[in-house]
């Protein structure tokens, strides 16, 4: 279920996209191959990239305290995940709250072509 369950995902976010809704999306893009996926799919929308960061022993803490979690998958995600992108804008989730949304909201009113998406899709045979 869980390759369909995304990939219907996936889809859904252009198909909101062109029916003229803004999104802020949070997601984990787990394997390179969806982060191919999403770049296609999103190519022709403004995309504005974030990456949020925490420190792995933080996120085991987060993984615990949560109990619905199996153990381990904090550690899989961190080991993983932001190695095969680049982002418009590094926020660390463990600084204040007010401070990360003034930082992505300063750096989109700032943004500058070509986006990290812009990048991703021109260094990658898609």
């Amino acid at each position: 279920m869980r390759p369909a369950f995304f990939e219907g995902f996936h889809r859904c976010l252009p198909a909101l996209a062109e029916a003229g809704n803004n999104l802020v999306v949070e997601h984990i893009v787990e394997t390179e191959a969806w982060m191919h996926r999403l770049v296609l799919l999103l190519e022709p929308f403004d995309v504005f990239f974030v990456g949020v960061h925490c420190p792995l022993p933080e996120l085991e803490r987060r993984e615990i305290a949560r109990g619905d979690r199996r153990i381990g998958e904090a550690r899989q995600d961190y080991e993983v995940t932001h190695t095969f992108g680049i982002y418009d804008i590094e926020v660390d989730s463990t600084d204040p709250l007010e401070r990360n949304v003034d930082t992505v909201i300063s750096a989109w009113k700032t943004r500058n072509r070509p986006s990290a998406f812009d990048k991703i899709a021109s260094s990658r045979s898609l």
